[in-house]
């Protein structure tokens, strides 16, 4: 097979030995791609050579080495070094690639170079790949300098613009921003909060004093006149946010339909109660992508009309878009809001509970303080954790078979500063005495589901919680093979006194409440 042929493939390594017949290929164009990407596989080892070859090179393989080069300049301080003399290589392509590396590493010098070659490079490729690269690392010091620029080039000017916006949110997310979640907002503001769906009339009931009215599949709408603070003593909406309304997009104008939904009185309101700080955001598309070209051109537009910044790195908050054929519905959700509820959640399994959804669970069974509880699918112990913090109960008992989710429960229920007693056996084993509530999370989800053996597992446990508990105990569970398990829990004379259907995020299992006796 031809090297040639080789390259083709997208998995194929070259060895050293073959790095002058690729450098050799780079002139070829109709195989340039596959041979620049069999070099960037060796151009660490093969640094030194390729970088000898590099200055030797007659254009266009010079520059298209030093492309190759560059990519090493974020992981090599000699490659960075090379790139700085390269700047003042006599080919402007090789210069170009060069501005353009370095616009990957953040280094003091490397900012002084790119300013330099300001002053030097009048032509308007090179001129475009500078702005390019200082708005990647440049600090005040670049930003001064393209304020000055007054372009006639439309791509230029498109460039420079793009790099200020990127400049200013780099400076803007140096001071700092947070959600101030005690302040209370200068008028009735409507919220949603956002739910699993399948728990909205869980969480409907925690927050009766609101008026809650349910808005659709995970979400429940309330009216706040409080501070935000006072909103988390519900514990099974997962965030919060603020409904912005619905526009139409006329004649395909998403940009112009956006902001205006983000001057709307209710964004105003939210943004200047609970933002500390310069305003950051990001914007989601709740159908996915990322839309790059759409987001800098909203950025851009909200700058100018708003002050506001997009920062897609670290937001304090996030515009979430629904698109519904020629109108949008957007929310505006604080990202930067530091949950108070789950502090505890100090240590995690794989599978572990969602702490909103052991909290559900815990809604669901109630509150005795004469409960003797037990866990026998222990996890991290969220469902433990939660039982505590709800109310009294004689005792709290969690066993599982893995030491890691033994240690895991072990630090939250600490950090938690909730008492419970540990066992390391079997769901199958016997439980403690006089249970009066089993409230767990099963093994589940689309892997785990495949598993031959996990259908049957649950049935058994179902009649071995039948046995465990006394008479009037309840199992609060959710079970990823309701119809099976309601005929086995009947049979071990469990009477199911609740049920709904839960997303679990790519499946729907049924949340179950049994009753013996």
């Amino acid at each position: 097979m031809t090297l040639i042929e080789r390259i083709a493939d997208p998995g194929f390594t070259p060895s050293i030995r073959e790095l002058d017949a690729l450098i050799t290929l780079l002139a070829d164009d109709d195989h340039l791609d596959q041979a620049e990407r069999a070099l960037d596989r060796i151009a660490d080892p093969a640094f030194s050579q390729l970088l000898t070859r590099a200055k030797d090179a007659a254009p266009p393989v010079r520059a298209r080495l030093w492309r190759i080069l560059g990519k090493l300049a974020p992981l090599r301080q000699d490659a960075c070094e090379a790139l700085l003399g390269a700047l003042l290589d006599s080919d402007p392509k090789t210069r170009r690639n060069a501005i353009l590396a370095l616009g990957h590493v953040q280094r003091s010098e490397v900012e002084d170079a790119l300013l330099q070659a300001w002053e030097r490079e009048d032509a308007l490729p090179t001129r475009r790949s500078l702005a390019a690269s200082l708005g990647k690392i440049g600090s005040a010091r670049s930003l001064t300098l393209l304020k000055t620029v007054l372009a006639e080039d439309p791509e230029l000017t498109r460039i420079v613009q793009r790099a200020m916006l990127m400049l200013e949110r780099t400076q803007v997310r140096a001071t700092g921003s947070r959600i101030a979640m005690e302040r209370a907002p200068s008028r009735p503001l409507p919220l949603v909060l956002y739910v699993r769906p399948g728990l909205e009339e869980i969480l409907i009931n925690e927050l009766t004093e609101w008026s809650p009215q349910r808005l659709g599949p995970g979400r429940v709408g309330v009216e706040l006149r409080a501070p935000l603070l006072s909103l988390f003593r519900a514990r099974t909406f997962t965030h919060v946010g603020i409904p912005l309304g619905e526009q139409r997009v006329e004649q395909g104008d998403m940009v112009g339909a956006l902001v205006d939904l983000l001057s709307s009185w209710q964004a105003k309101v939210a943004l200047e109660t609970w933002t500390e700080g310069p305003v950051r955001y990001r914007v989601e598309w709740a159908s996915g992508g990322h839309r790059r070209a759409l987001v800098w051109a909203l950025a851009e537009r909200v700058r100018e009309s708003l002050g506001l910044i997009n920062d897609p790195v670290a937001p304090v908050w996030e515009l979430v878009v629904y698109e519904l054929q020629g109108w949008i519905r957007v929310d505006l959700v604080p990202r930067a809001l530091q949950d108070p509820r789950f502090i505890y959640r100090v240590a995690t399994v794989p599978a572990a509970s969602h702490p909103t959804l052991a909290a559900a669970l815990v809604k669901v069974a109630g509150l005795d303080p004469n409960d003797v509880v037990w866990d026998p699918f222990l996890g991290a112990g969220g469902e433990l954790v939660e039982r505590g913090l709800a109310g009294p109960a004689r005792a709290l008992f969690g066993s599982d078979l893995d030491e890691a989710a033994l240690a895991a429960a072990r630090r939250n229920l600490d950090a938690a500063g909730v008492q419970a007693h540990l066992l390391q056996r079997d769901a199958l084993e016997m439980g403690p005495e006089e249970v009066t509530l089993i409230v767990t999370n099963p093994p589940m989800g689309r892997r785990v589901q495949r598993h031959a053996g996990l259908r049957a597992l649950l049935e058994r446990f179902v009649g071995h919680a039948g046995q465990s508990l006394a008479r009037g105990g309840q199992l609060v569970w959710i079970s990823p093979f309701p119809e099976r398990t309601r005929d086995r829990a009947m049979s071990a004379g469990l009477r199911l006194e609740q049920a709904s259907d839960i997303d679990m995020g790519g499946f729907v299992a049924e949340l179950q409440c049994f009753r013996k006796g």
